[in-house]
């Protein structure tokens, strides 16, 4: 039998074979952009599997990696939420990572992706966690131990999670989450029966190899049956039907796979708490942001038990140390056995040889009783009170360690009272005692309190130093770098390295001397010492870095730095100003210049004039006085943020500005500082400024005095004055600068905190004992609104004297103590 060539059937064959031919021509045409990449290889894939996939994972040794975590995103979340997964943990997994996205998603991504057939970013995202499953299971079944299915908005603590999967068995099959079946409203409508459940999907699920070999090939079967709108109550009732197993049922689980309710806000406030250090995984994450601040915390926690578990092993090896020399004998084993119980106090417990090397108590019992402070009962304040939390909750989880095999539980119920010291060689010494309650659930119930006394120590870790090689001095301008990453001859280094290590040593020694002066004069002042020798040595590795760059580039740069000053009359307070600038900048020839910006005074109006008379006579004296002025309109009131503002209009984005008052002072070390500490794009300067007390007080009566003599007697350190700031004026635009509403005395500097804080820049902040705020009576003016008063009112007070000193003063006067016990007596009832 045949066909004849013009017989309908014949044309009816042939053009179907002609339709199937083109149809599969324009397939692969219009796909051939459908990439794979296997081992860096592109292969064009033209088959009726659509599954495409910028990453193929190459194990080929036969061994299964421990887990591969697949996570489901949406396109508009892939450079947000996908983006912060793939950056904070995804890069810690102790196997691989997926991101699994509908089919049209962009495969250019640099993150691992692969885009799902017929699947879209709808919801309920049944199709896409089941197909999620299936393509795992079929691409790396026979790779990975387990499996983990996770939304894009979860945090997994990958070290727990490591040792959680390592600890069980994944032949077995386990299905692990955290146990749900439903809420009030569902509960009867999601057809599971009394004994059923599933695991949530937001904190995510964990199958073994074994289970998801049972489920992933019935796939379609449970997409066709499906139940509820909920993917993860159908994952689990296709998991309980192919498999047998349910989700894990244990308690705990709502602690390991932590859930918060608080949605959007979750996890955004203080994540010093029991459920973020309890869990594996943290859900939700609905601000991407959080989940690299969640990051950081727990990467600190991480070195937290590193430092630790490194001094655990310190004491180990000094333990075998003298073990090797011991003879056993059941006495010196007793001994080394109560050493090695007491090693960590040792330290803490040596005697001192004077009363001033004794380390005073503090103690914690609802108020704060301390010796140091001199109001001797104190709110506890946020430090301190989160060092107490943090503390007792170390205390029980330790107490609770082995609580389920025991089968009792003990819960705090009260902090009867807490001591510590603070050994500034060795760390912190507490003693704690606690009201417990002791609940056994096992055998002969019972509850009873019970009170907990124990001391606990904190040692410090040891200093550790990093050395920044040039490349990596903020700063920097590009050709700097490379001039300075040049290789030299092996003569040459040798000379570089000497003129180094010489000049270090040089300013060694003068650190020295410095330091004794320091130690002398500060009045035992530990904290402020402290700052001062960590500005110190910053002007060391400064020092020896100007000597390092000087020699491959033949010059040491030294930015200009353009020093912006507001006056309104204070002729004194100007001249005594021009002074220091004339000792410091002018005779030097530093590379600074000075800006003043001129305002009238109503209550002296030839101020003005006798100010530009000063500075002409400067002009005259020194050609290098690079100054210029600028003069408000005449009848504008003063407002210090506007006047800043002024002198900053005058200079270009690349300009270092120092925005600084008449009254204070500066050394040549302080503008060695302004220039280290100030970098553009990047780090804006707030230093401390040590402010003067009265110095009638602070002196005595001499009428001449050494401003930059500093003491506990002479002045006090403005930790909240924020108005001496170093900082480039593209970055003083980019925050906002200053607020030019505010008029009169003060309240603009903490505006300009504030924005500084909020910004993207980071604030260096430190005591530097080259800026000296010298005193001068306060005014106080009456139209100041209450604030800016109260300010005002406040820094009146903390100019008189010291507070410390003033209290000796009144108790030591027995005249003034008579008149205060009288004065009580009349006010008793």
């Amino acid at each position: 039998m045949y066909f004849h060539r013009s017989s309908p059937i014949s044309k009816l064959l042939i053009g179907l074979v002609f339709g199937l031919l083109i149809t599969f021509t324009l397939r692969c045409v219009f796909f051939s952009s459908a990439k794979i990449v296997v081992s860096g290889n592109n292969i064009d894939k033209c088959s009726p599997k659509r599954i495409i996939s910028n990453t193929v994972f190459d194990i080929s040794d036969g061994k299964r990696e421990l887990v591969l975590i697949g996570v489901m995103s949406a396109d508009n979340f892939l450079e947000t939420r996908a983006k912060a997964v793939y950056e904070t943990w995804g890069k810690e997994i102790p196997g691989r990572l997926l991101f699994f996205t509908p089919e049209n998603t962009d495969l250019l991504s640099h993150l691992p992706i692969v885009a799902l057939p017929t699947v879209d970013d709808s919801y309920p995202p049944q199709k896409k966690s089941f197909l999620t499953l299936k393509y795992m299971y079929e691409n790396y079944g026979e790779k990975f131990e387990w499996f983990m299915r996770a939304d894009d908005d979860v945090y997994v603590r990958t070290d727990k999670l490591e040792k959680l999967l390592r600890s069980l068995n994944s032949s077995i099959k386990f299905f692990i989450g955290q146990a749900g079946m439903g809420n009030k409203d569902e509960l009867g409508h999601l057809n599971l029966e009394y004994d059923e459940n599933f695991c949530m999907g937001g904190p995510g699920m964990i199958m073994s190899y074994t289970t998801l070999a049972a489920v992933a090939p019935n796939v379609k079967y449970c997409l066709q049956n499906l139940y509820s709108h909920h993917e993860d109550t159908e994952i689990g009732r296709c998991v309980q039907k192919f498999s047998g197993s349910s989700c894990t049922w244990a308690y705990e689980m709502q602690n390991i796979f932590y859930h918060n309710s608080a949605g959007w806000d979750a996890f955004t406030g203080n994540l010093k708490t029991k459920e973020v250090l309890r869990a594996i995984t943290l859900h939700p994450f609905k601000q991407h942001v959080y989940m690299y601040k969640m990051h950081n915390y727990v990467r600190a926690l991480r070195i937290n038990d590193l430092a630790y578990e490194r001094i655990v092993q310190r004491r180990r090896l000094k333990g075998a140390i003298e073990l090797k020399n011991m003879t056993f004998t059941p006495q010196n084993d007793r001994e080394l056995r109560q050493k090695e119980a007491t090693r960590i106090s040792l330290s803490f417990m040596q005697k001192p040889s004077s009363n001033s090397e004794m380390i005073p108590w503090d103690f914690i019992s609802r108020s704060w009783y301390t010796v140091t402070q001199l109001n001797p009962r104190r709110k506890l304040n946020v430090a301190l009170n989160e060092a107490i939390d943090d503390l007792v909750r170390e205390v029980m989880e330790e107490l609770n360690t082995h609580s389920r095999e025991r089968g009792r539980i003990i819960d705090l119920k009260e902090i009867f009272y807490v001591s510590y010291s603070i050994n500034p060689v060795y760390g912190v010494q507490y003693i704690i005692d606690l009201i417990l309650t002791y609940k056994k659930y096992r055998g002969r119930k019972m509850t009873v309190p019970v009170r907990y006394h124990k001391i606990y120590q904190q040692n410090f870790l040891p200093l550790a130093l990093q050395e920044l090689s040039p490349k990596r001095v903020p700063g920097m301008k590009r050709d700097e770098m490379k001039s300075s990453r040049k290789l030299l001859s092996a003569k040459k280094r040798e000379k570089k390295l000497t003129n180094l290590f010489k000049v270090s040593l040089d300013y060694i020694h003068d650190l020295e001397e410095e330091y004794d002066t320091l130690r002398i004069n500060y009045d035992h002042d530990s904290k402020g010492l402290t700052q001062m020798l960590k500005v110190a040595s910053d002007e060391l590795t400064y020092k020896a870095f100007q000597e390092f760059q000087s020699f491959n580039t033949g010059k040491a740069p030294e930015k200009i730095i353009n020093i912006i000053v507001p006056i309104s009359g204070r002729v004194k307070a100007f001249q005594r100003f021009l002074s220091n600038y004339e000792d410091v900048v002018l005779k030097n020839h530093q590379n600074v210049k000075l800006v003043l910006v001129l305002y009238n005074d109503p209550k002296n109006p030839n101020s003005k004039l006798i100010a530009k008379g000063i500075l002409e006579n400067y002009k005259n004296k020194y050609k290098n006085f690079d100054v210029t002025v600028t003069e408000p309109k005449y009848n504008e009131s003063f407002s210090r943020g506007k006047a800043l503002e002024y002198g900053a209009a005058l200079h270009s984005n690349d300009s270092l500005l120092f925005l600084n008052d008449v009254d204070v002072l500066f050394t040549a070390d302080a503008l060695l500082r302004i220039r280290l500490h100030t970098v553009q794009n990047y780090q804006i300067y707030f230093p401390v400024v040590f402010s003067e007390y009265n110095p009638k007080y602070g002196h005595g009566e001499t009428s001449e005095y050494d401003n930059f003599c500093i003491t506990a007697t002479t002045g006090y350190w403005r930790t909240f004055g924020y108005g001496i700031v170093s900082i480039y004026k593209s970055d003083l635009a980019n925050i906002g600068g200053f607020d030019k509403n505010i008029v009169g005395w003060g309240k603009e500097d903490v505006d300009l905190f504030e924005k500084s804080v909020a910004s993207n820049l980071t604030i260096f902040r430190a005591a530097d004992p080259g800026l000296v705020h010298v005193f001068h009576e306060i005014e106080c003016d009456e139209a100041l609104e209450a604030s800016q008063m109260n300010m005002c009112l406040g820094s009146k007070i903390n100019t008189v004297y010291s507070p410390r000193y003033l209290a000796d003063f009144f108790l030591h006067n027995s005249t003034l103590k008579s008149f205060a016990f009288n004065v009580r007596l009349t006010q008793s009832p």
